[in-house]
């Protein structure tokens, strides 16, 4: 296989949807993000902070359902691009908790973690020079990638509180 989305084992078809279980599943960054700027809406503090991260993660997804859905040539940028934009978002963010200005909700980071850790164990077998890929297959890892890196960072961002809220929620 060659071309976008070859080293994800699902096998590169035709039309729209060039790899659907991978194109369908990066519809969980979107959900994701939306959820995480929904949430964001009833903020006090850092609200516009939460509200781009939520943008962001929900730009991953289009980004990831433009690669493995219609391939169009900006497609590779806008997969990739996306993902550094979040991860350094994540990175800002961990700046701000170490400054003092955000606490962690310890159960919602957790959580992040454990859907990190099974994310990474899905992404590393779902690759297509992985024994257990299968590019014809209804169940692909790398889908469940998806899901488990659209979790980890809706965790991720339902973790994070600026320091003088109550961690309620």
């Amino acid at each position: 296989m060659d071309g976008m989305g070859a080293a994800d084992c699902e096998r590169i078809g035709q039309g729209l949807l060039a790899q659907p279980v991978n194109a369908l599943s990066s519809l969980a960054f979107v959900v994701a993000g939306a959820w995480i700027v929904y949430r964001a809406l009833d903020a006090r503090d850092g609200r516009t902070r939460m509200i781009l991260f939520g943008l962001g993660v929900a730009a991953v997804g289009v980004g990831s359902v433009l690669y493995h859905g219609p391939q169009p040539a900006v497609a590779q940028s806008l997969h990739d691009g996306t993902i550094v934009i979040v991860v350094a978002m994540v990175g800002v963010l961990e700046l701000v908790r170490a400054a003092g200005r955000l606490r962690r909700d310890r159960r919602g980071y957790l959580l992040a973690l454990a859907a990190l850790l099974l994310g990474a164990v899905a992404f590393t077998f779902g690759r297509t020079s992985s024994p257990l890929c299968s590019p014809d297959g209804v169940v692909q890892l790398h889908g469940l990638w998806h899901v488990l890196a659209a979790v980890t960072l809706a965790a991720y961002a339902s973790a994070e509180r600026p320091a003088t809220a109550r961690l309620q929620r």
